[in-house]
């Protein structure tokens, strides 16, 4: 559920809009996770886990013609409690962002949450680490075409704090302003800095160009 309903939803634009090492590092997470899930699910569901082994490309079996000799790779460094409280809170608020956008989209304001811009208004600490995962890595994570990250403190007037969430959170979401890029479906005020390729955004023109 956790893989198709968060991180499935979020690297899709990675996956079919980015190239080089964004698309592979995705690719790698993707990848480890079949495994895991392989192993986990073989003593169950023996016959199934061994058919799925069976498709992975033989370069991409770790060293084992079976999944039940399988040896997972070693994983990554765990994150550390404080860095896994403060990620647990954007996932917070990314269900309450998903929860402002919902009325736009019943509306008919919007078509989808690539249509919008969020501003995150966050305490110092909060916005530090919203601010650690980039421009990109924010836009990604909430599925918009913009997000800003302001101080708490500069909410506009009559903006009330999510309630439930265990540190103040301001947010709001308006339509985005611009074009819709015809390759990614994000909205920006820049389309067609490239004359070859004027319908699509910087991002996806630097892409096309490296291909």
């Amino acid at each position: 559920m956790d893989l198709s309903a968060f991180y499935l939803d979020i690297i899709k634009d990675r996956l079919y809009v980015c190239a080089g090492d964004d698309r592979r590092s995705a690719q790698t997470v993707l990848w480890r996770a079949l495994l895991v899930l392989l192993h986990d699910m073989a003593p169950v569901l023996s016959f199934t886990a061994e058919e799925a082994y069976g498709y992975l490309a033989p370069e991409s079996r770790p060293g084992s013609e079976s999944v039940f000799s399988l040896r997972l790779p070693e994983a990554a460094p765990a994150m550390s409690d404080a860095s896994r409280q403060e990620f647990e809170l954007l996932l917070a608020v990314r269900g309450e962002v998903t929860k402002a956008v919902e009325p736009m989209r019943k509306a008919g304001e919007i078509g989808h949450s690539l249509e919008v811009q969020v501003t995150l208004y966050l305490e110092p600490e909060l916005k530090s680490f919203a601010a650690s995962l980039g421009e990109e890595g924010l836009k990604e994570f909430l599925i918009a075409s913009k997000v800003l990250v302001e101080p708490f403190d500069a909410a506009p007037e009559g903006v009330a704090p999510v309630e439930g969430l265990p540190k103040p959170v301001k947010i709001v979401v308006a339509k985005a302003e611009g074009a819709k890029c015809q390759r990614c479906w994000r909205y920006e005020e820049n389309l067609g800095t490239d004359a070859d390729h004027p319908d699509i955004c910087p991002r996806c023109t630097a892409v096309v160009q490296s291909l």
